[in-house]
């Protein structure tokens, strides 16, 4: 049977063998499944992909269930998520293993406090995604074997505190993802990770703030950088070695000063620094620098006017700026522009002729600005407004 609702088709009911009568079914993607359980699985050895979320009472099936999938011996990308209302405890016994040995990818979000030992013999396991869980210790199945093949691992919004020196027997990692947990000491042994590009440490513990410079020097192959709402005053130096980074985002962080290595990362093409209390004149010595996320008072600081080359600006809620400068038109490549606190259109910015996004979500009934420019209007004079 399939019903309406918010305007998305749900199935409320599906025959026990529905698979078997599609024997060349290669994905399925169920989504809010009661009792996944009754469905199957293991006569259909053809599935390669299965994505199914629950919302039911998980440990009254969970064998049967993971049982089954031991079955699909082609299976190579598996989700298993539980909905967000659940607050117990769930354990994977028996998922994992040699007969599920083609996996590459994974993901499971269960409120897991321990993740099964058989997650080692997942040897081609590529990409494994373990976020909104409750692990307080690195989960040590992926040091066991090691998953050499690993190279996206995402442990991000769980308990941990701390991170294995084994961690660097991961050769493949390219991706790491340890945000939102409590970690108190960012370790210098991340950056013994050979080919690692993407580091996120974001909303880990107050204490954090006092443990960055435990890196000695920075990575020479990283180059996306998310050190997002750390209680961080300044930047690490450590990160200024980090010279081929592409993206750094530090909102969050009311940091009160820069140094002048700033203008080390040549290669920096986006820098989020929202909730920053100054703005570092060193930015127009950043040549690569497309895309600029910042938070200013009542005007947008001459430095941020002379970056020409800019693509994306987007200027923070907190900022109370009514009215555009009039320098604004040197900005001439602007493909997008956020300003939340604007309160009138000045022929000037109409002049940004490359624009495809305009956000002024902020903008009120008391605001005269969404009476004065229809969208019509607004398209007019930016053609390529989207």
């Amino acid at each position: 049977y399939i019903s309406r609702h918010n305007g998305t088709l749900a199935l409320e009911l599906i025959r026990e063998d529905f698979v078997d009568q599609l024997p060349n079914l290669r994905e399925v993607e169920l989504r809010t499944i009661q009792r996944p359980d009754t469905l199957l699985w293991y006569t259909n050895t053809s599935l390669t992909k299965l994505c199914i979320s629950f919302w039911n009472r998980w440990h009254s099936f969970q064998p049967a269930f993971t049982q089954s999938l031991t079955h699909l011996s082609n299976l190579r990308h598996l989700e298993l998520v539980l909905e967000e209302n659940h607050t117990e405890t769930q354990e994977f016994v028996e998922l994992g293993g040699p007969s599920m040995v083609n996996l590459t990818f994974l993901h499971i979000t269960a409120q897991l406090m321990v993740i099964p030992n058989a997650i080692s013999c997942l040897t081609n396991l590529e990409v494994l995604n373990l976020r909104k869980n409750k692990l307080s210790i690195f989960p040590e199945p992926i040091l066991l074997g090691p998953l050499l093949l690993l190279h996206t691992l995402n442990l991000s919004q769980n308990l941990l505190t701390d991170v294995p020196q084994r961690i660097s027997e991961l050769k493949s990692l390219t991706s790491l993802d340890l945000s939102y947990n409590k970690i108190i000491i960012i370790p210098n042994r991340l950056f013994t990770i050979s080919g690692l590009t993407s580091l996120d440490v974001s909303s880990n513990s107050k204490s954090t703030r006092r443990n960055f410079e435990v890196f000695e020097e920075g990575k020479d192959t990283l180059r996306y950088l998310k050190l997002e709402s750390s209680y961080l005053q300044e930047i690490p130096y450590s990160v200024y070695s980090c010279t081929l980074l592409e993206s750094l985002y530090l909102s969050g962080n009311k940091i009160r000063s820069f140094s002048d290595d700033l203008t080390e990362l040549k290669n920096l093409r986006k820098l989020d620094i929202s909730k920053a209390l100054t703005i570092p004149e060193s930015l127009k010595d950043l040549e690569s620098l497309e895309e600029l996320d910042v938070s200013v008072a009542a005007e947008i600081p001459a430095v941020v006017l002379e970056l020409k080359r800019l693509k994306v600006l987007r200027i923070g809620r907190d900022s109370k700026i009514g009215v555009l400068p009039a320098e604004i038109s040197k900005l001439s490549n602007l493909t997008e522009l956020g300003v939340h606190s604007l309160q009138k259109v000045n022929k000037e910015m109409l002049q940004l002729r490359e624009l495809r996004v305009l956000d002024l979500r902020s903008i009120t009934q008391k605001n005269p600005l969404v009476y004065v420019w229809s969208e019509k209007e607004f398209k007019r004079h930016l053609p390529r407004l989207e």
